[in-house]
């Protein structure tokens, strides 16, 4: 146990001891051997899913994930998603295999057959256009805490083909938090396991939305823009209603001036008549 956590990780008591029979350690001889078993069960250990396999009510307080600060180092994070936000999720995707999904219009199926069967050049070519219109939003988990996460800068050490969910990151060194979502720069990340097979499998949350709409997330946008027009459309209404108003009341204090007017003529005229017999 004192091995791994010299390196910052924290499994539980139950997988460890688990592995370590398995594996046979007691039949280790010598340190080096040792060493080598450890280091192959390190390997084996961060590929795992993080939210099974992590202690986390052993990690010390200052190493997990927090909404508000982060200015210590050595944290192990999993990536539960990861998505482009700097560019449509239409022009993400490779679409290689030229699956057709309901909703697709007929435009979206012709690219993706055409992709099929693009030169590699051109397959290259198109990737890099994506990689230079990133700008990457991460949900992170540390075994029990999800966090939001957007590069503020390019990190080169991650893209969206070779970090897949599942993906182990060590966040390290002082970390920008605003309104509980972290501002990742390249000294903030270090890679320890890139997956690059799919079908990773987490007992963790893996939607954006179970955390929160924020200002990250492109739908959130729509949304309150729609909700913007709303209320800018109900204001309108009510300046229409109270300039309505004000012109019922106007009206009606016209009107009764000129009753008023009418009655004062008429009195003043009546006094003239019994005045003049």
């Amino acid at each position: 146990m004192q091995y791994f956590q010299d390196n910052l990780l924290y499994p539980t008591q139950k997988w460890l001891s688990g592995e370590v029979r398995r594996r046979n350690f007691s039949d280790a001889t010598g340190e080096q051997q040792l060493n080598q078993k450890l280091e192959k069960l390190k390997e084996y250990y961060v590929q795992q899913d993080i939210c099974t396999v992590q202690d986390w009510d052993s990690i010390p307080k200052k190493q997990r994930l927090v909404s508000y600060k982060f200015e210590d180092e050595g944290i192990m994070v999993q990536v539960q998603r990861m998505l482009n936000i700097g560019m449509p999720q239409k022009n993400q995707e490779e679409d290689l295999n030229n699956s057709d999904n309901e909703g697709e219009n007929d435009d979206y199926k012709l690219e993706k057959f055409e992709n099929k069967y693009l030169e590699a050049t051109k397959q290259d070519r198109k990737r890099n256009n994506k990689e230079q219109n990133r700008m990457l939003k991460f949900l992170l988990c540390d075994g029990k805490i999800d966090v939001l996460a957007v590069e503020l800068e390019k990190i080169y050490a991650i893209n969206l083909d070779n970090t897949l969910p599942g993906s182990k990151l060590r966040l390290k060194g002082r970390v920008e938090i605003k309104r509980g979502t972290y501002l990742l720069r390249s000294e903030n990340i270090e890679v320890i396991w890139n997956n690059k097979e799919g079908g990773f499998r987490t007992l963790g949350n893996v939607s954006f939305n179970n955390i929160t709409e924020g200002l990250l997330n492109p739908k959130s946008f729509e949304k309150k823009g729609m909700l913007q027009k709303r209320k800018t459309q109900e204001n309108k209404e009510n300046e229409d209603q109270v300039k309505q108003e004000s012109e019922r009341q106007f009206k009606q204090q016209m009107d009764d001036m000129m009753m008023q007017n009418q009655r004062n003529f008429k009195g003043n005229y009546e006094y003239q008549d019994q005045d003049y017999i």
